[in-house]
């Protein structure tokens, strides 16, 4: 299966997604590793990438900040601008949008309450600069590994609601997941890393 060519902005139409080629059911997959990858590897994270698009996927969902040991195994410094870019670049490339996370690990990652309200806004205006490679937003990566509260999330989705006019969610959406799991190949004999996670 091949990805479907993205045309124009992602946007939200009768609670589904659409954008200039009309209304479609977006397949996405979690890419935990990938702005880690586009600092350490982006061999890999080409191969990655091209694997997921040539198996018919729309879009990569990509954390921003992780990096609590022992749970994570590497770590993502909140505002790596340049990886951030080069992801949703080299995803664009293959067809595909990125949904970047913009919360994980808060407590250890970014503890102060006033640069997290700094760091949506300034999330937002890095998307809306990249506008046609989004295919939405994600505030935090669940309760149990953002760190966030509820009051502290429902102002961070106001903060996106007068930020940018890209769709956005408040933490990721529920529905079908199916491991992708580690022992999968590319046409290059690439494979694909545990830390990639879940696809929807």
């Amino acid at each position: 299966m091949k990805s479907r060519a993205a045309k124009g902005f992602s946007r939200l139409e009768s609670g589904n997604f659409a954008d200039d080629g009309g209304v479609y059911q977006a397949v996405g997959a979690t890419f935990l590793y990938a702005v880690r990858s586009a600092e350490v590897d982006k061999k890999r994270l080409t191969r990655n990438l091209d694997w997921l698009s040539a198996n018919g996927c729309q879009y990569i969902r990509a954390l921003l900040m992780v990096g609590s040991k022992p749970y994570w195994p590497f770590e993502i410094k909140p505002r790596s601008w340049d990886a951030y870019h080069n992801v949703m670049e080299l995803a664009w490339e293959r067809r595909m949008r990125t949904q970047p996370v913009i919360f994980t690990d808060t407590q250890a990652m970014m503890p102060d309450g006033d640069d997290r309200k700094s760091f949506v806004v300034e999330v937002a205006q890095f998307c809306n600069e990249r506008r046609e490679m989004v295919q939405f937003i994600e505030a935090a990566n669940g309760a149990e590994h953002s760190g966030i509260s509820m009051d502290e999330l429902t102002r961070y989705c106001g903060l996106l609601q007068t930020s940018t006019e890209i769709p956005f969610a408040a933490s990721f959406p529920t529905g079908s997941q199916y491991s992708i799991g580690d022992d999968l190949e590319d046409c290059e004999g690439a494979m694909i890393p545990e830390h990639i996670g879940m696809a929807y």
